[in-house]
């Protein structure tokens, strides 16, 4: 399924409506409607705006211009509250001290990493990857998302 077939049935879902419904708010017919939502054909510009008005959304969303942040609703978040803890229980399962962190990624400081442990702040995606090469462990293994 290609970019416009998949957003114009998130979009129709999130609507909350069927094909049969958007078929009976455009008068076009559902199997055509199913081909459109196959990407088995194009629709006409004329019924692609038609098709977006009754979905609510714009015909930039639908030809992937512009991004609906509901798609992004499911998206895992990093949790910097968790995470900060986790990396302290890791260092403590790895046997590392928080000088041994600094000192290996070539930190100023020990206070950034207790930062980091604290949850007051995250490491630059470059030192996330070295303090888990430090730790023995995946950089998926020190993130906490919700």
């Amino acid at each position: 399924m290609d970019g416009f077939a998949r957003r114009l049935v998130l979009a129709r879902e999130r609507k909350g409506l069927t094909r049969e419904g958007l078929s009976e708010l455009t008068g076009k017919p559902t199997r055509l409607l199913g081909k459109y939502e196959r990407a088995e054909s194009r629709p006409p510009l004329e019924t692609a705006v038609m098709m977006a008005r009754a979905i609510d959304t714009s015909l930039d969303y639908l030809c992937g211009l512009k991004v609906d942040k509901t798609e992004l609703d499911h998206l895992p978040y990093l949790n910097i509250d968790k995470t900060g803890p986790n990396i302290r229980r890791l260092a403590n399962e790895a046997g590392i001290t928080v000088k041994e962190i600094q000192e290996t990624l070539g930190l100023a400081s020990k206070n950034l990493v207790y930062k980091w442990m604290n949850g007051h702040g995250f490491p630059s995606i470059d030192n996330l990857i070295a303090l888990a090469y430090v730790l023995g462990v995946t950089v998926d293994d020190i993130i906490i998302t919700d």
